[in-house]
């Protein structure tokens, strides 16, 4: 039998890289698993005295890792220092938002955010008829050489700050004289409109990944320090396997977390 030593002797590889990062960005990593993970759950104040004795950091270190915490809205500020106020990422399920409802209804996914009590909106930023789709674009749609496509690009705000940046691409001869290439939001969301054109989404394949924002994303998104986006990449795929929507959306992840909901495969 193989011990948990040997073990790690056919994994180990180079010798292990030391953290290069700055001191108060691995402080505020560590209390922040602590608070996500429930260790320290709300209510608990982070004393700056307390900090430095345990972490053996000064205090200057420990302020400025507290408040990378503070503009993840993880914390908040207390006489002693900082006061944990718990696990305030919003749970999206990417599923609801697909679901058509009909054209005088709004759409599912904001109606579900706003009864959690948050002002979430959609402002749209441009859209635009690609003569030159990206090739990732050209791939998932399954485009022909020389085919166009439509670009839909929206930002998504909570309470009126940025939370994601959402860019939605279109075969032009599905969407062209519709609502789709004007310059208005579509009440009821993409999905019904396509559903009731004729073009149900039946099946939709998410590419999730995390990510280093751009300079443009950092600054329209307005991201705390050291805060990664998460990134997905969807496909929706209508009747003969057609694919109809790519969605390609950036989220703060301080602000964002994915539940998908699925059952295991029967054994064969």
């Amino acid at each position: 039998m193989t011990t948990a030593h040997e073990a790690m002797d056919l994994v180990a590889g180079p010798p292990e890289t030391p953290d290069q990062r700055p001191m108060h960005e691995r402080i505020a990593a560590d209390l922040r698993e602590e608070i996500l993970s429930g260790t320290t759950p709300p209510g608990t104040v982070l004393r700056h005295a307390d900090l430095t004795q345990r972490l053996g950091a000064d205090d200057t270190t420990v302020h400025r890792a507290l408040r990378n915490l503070q503009d993840e809205h993880l914390t908040a500020p207390h006489a002693d220092g900082e006061m944990v106020v718990g696990h305030h990422r919003q749970t999206m399920r990417p599923a609801q938002g697909m679901s058509p409802v009909g054209p005088s209804e709004p759409f599912p996914w904001l109606v579900e955010v706003r009864r959690r009590g948050i002002d979430a909106r959609f402002t749209l930023l441009e859209v635009e008829v690609l003569p030159e789709p990206p090739a990732r674009i050209v791939e998932a749609l399954q485009l022909a050489d020389g085919q166009r496509a439509v670009l839909r690009h929206l930002l998504l705000t909570f309470d009126g700050k940025p939370a994601a940046l959402i860019k939605v691409y279109f075969a032009y001869d599905i969407v062209d004289g519709t609502l789709i290439t004007g310059r208005r939001l579509i009440r009821g969301g993409i999905p019904s409109l396509l559903s009731h054109l004729g073009y149900p989404a039946l099946r939709c394949v998410d590419l999730v990944t995390a990510q280093t924002p751009t300079q443009e994303q950092n600054t329209i998104l307005r991201l705390p320090e050291t805060v990664p986006l998460l990134r997905t990449f969807r496909v929706a795929y209508s009747t003969g396997d057609r694919p109809v929507i790519v969605t390609d959306a950036v989220e703060a992840a301080h602000l964002f977390e994915l539940q998908y909901e699925f059952s295991p495969a029967s054994p064969r």
